[in-house]
Parts: structure tokens; C-alpha cells; sequence
């Protein structure tokens, strides 16, 4: 594993986060382009919108990788996550079930 910190010019652009970790994150895909992140923080998505950094949040992955059939089915991963306690709003689930025909 490499430990890599960010630019000082990207953490002034992330400054106004308030979580250090948050603000490390958002700097280390401003110095790695093109990134994208994958966090369900959506404060943090907002603040990488607006700097042109694209976000996902898991749920949306277990999505894609249904609709390019890299997995078989969205559904068993996305109850998996909501037993171990990933809070995904049942409107967003229920919708990516019906996006992927599984509903």
C-alpha cells in the first residue's frame, strides 16, 4: 500500500469540509485525474460535484455492475447491505430493483 498526501493547493480547495478524512479524500482525486468517488456522504458529493469530480454511491455500483452483468443479480447484494446496516432509503431501493427489472 502507498501512502500518498494530498497537494496543499487541493486541500484549500476541500477546506470547507469539515472532516479531515472528507477533505484528505476530496484533495487525492483533485492530484489523481480523472477519479471518481464512491461515498453515500452527501455533503461531500456536493463539494466534489462542484469541482468536477464525479460520485457514486454504493448502492448505485451494485446498479452498474447488474446492468453490465458483472453480477447476476442487484437484489442479494443489496439486501446483504441492508441487513449489515447500510442505510439504503427503501424509494432508492426499490428503484434501482425496478431500473435493473428485478421488481
Amino acid at each position: 500500500m502507498i501512502e500518498d498526501s494530498p497537494s496543499p493547493q487541493s486541500l484549500t480547495q476541500a477546506r470547507s469540509l469539515r472532516q479531515e478524512a472528507d477533505r484528505h479524500v476530496l484533495a487525492s482525486a483533485l492530484d489523481h485525474q480523472p477519479s471518481c468517488l464512491i461515498t453515500g456522504d452527501e455533503a461531500l458529493r456536493r463539494r466534489a460535484q462542484r469541482l468536477g469530480i464525479p460520485s457514486i454511491d454504493a448502492p448505485h455500483v451494485i446498479q452498474l455492475l447488474a446492468e453490465v452483468k458483472l453480477i447476476a443479480a442487484a437484489k442479494p447484494h443489496l439486501d446483504q447491505m441492508r441487513q449489515r446496516g447500510y442505510g439504503i432509503p427503501q424509494a432508492v431501493y426499490e428503484r434501482i430493483l425496478r431500473d435493473v427489472g428485478e421488481l
